[in-house]
């Protein structure tokens, strides 16, 4: 199977459902031959879940949420109880977990698990990404995480910057699309080599392009 992965910086399409302001990146993908949507696989495949992985692992230290430990990771409990959570962020929950846990690794098969984990399903945007600098110790509120769940808007974002975060990485439409956001464009080019290396070691394409060329 041909696995192709597209770039596209500046993009300001609300089709994507993803913030589209700051500096910001968007990441498409396909497989050939192609997978119906609704056919029981996934949004993204194996593959191209290990090339998304590596690019976050191989600078920085990776955190995302999930209903439950691992025992791989370092767990960090950010609320008492499903209940407590907002109305608005409880819809793009699945599962209900009892707890959400912030989990941080930089192993890959460990990381991984963002797109499977409980409760937090990458497919229905329940998922947020955060990349940091494996020295750096980053606690942020509970608060500030919650309120980026889901967002169309990137203020949420910005409350990460001052604490040291890196990246943010969240899923867009359905999860078939990825948009990563940084501070600077100087970081969104960092991120950019990060992938290229990575695509370069697995066998995927990749390659930068125009929104028109996606959306036609």
């Amino acid at each position: 199977m041909l696995a192709c992965i597209s770039l596209c910086r500046h993009f300001t399409r609300t089709q994507w459902e993803l913030p589209v302001d700051g500096p910001r990146l968007l990441i498409t993908w396909r497989e050939s031959p192609a997978v119906a949507p609704g056919d029981g696989d996934e949004a993204i495949s194996g593959a191209l879940r290990a090339v998304l992985c590596q690019s976050m692992t191989r600078d920085h230290e990776v955190a995302w949420f999930d209903g439950v430990i691992h025992p791989d990771a370092k767990n960090h409990l950010l609320t008492p109880g499903f209940l407590e959570w907002p109305n608005r962020i409880r819809r793009y929950l699945t599962r209900r977990p009892r707890d959400a846990w912030l989990l941080r690794s930089r192993d890959l098969s460990t990381v991984l698990r963002l797109f499977d984990a409980t409760g937090f399903s990458w497919d229905q945007r329940g998922q947020m990404v955060l990349l940091f600098p494996p020295a750096a110790s980053i606690d942020p509120e509970p608060a500030q995480l919650l309120a980026a769940i889901g967002t169309l808007q990137r203020g949420p974002l910005e409350t990460f910057w001052p604490l040291g975060v890196a990246y943010c990485i969240l899923p867009g439409v359905d999860g078939c699309v990825a948009g990563v956001y940084a501070s600077d464009w100087n970081a969104i080019d960092a991120f950019i080599a990060s992938l290229e290396a990575a695509a370069a070691t697995s066998g995927v394409r990749l390659s930068e392009c125009n929104e028109e060329s996606l959306s036609g």
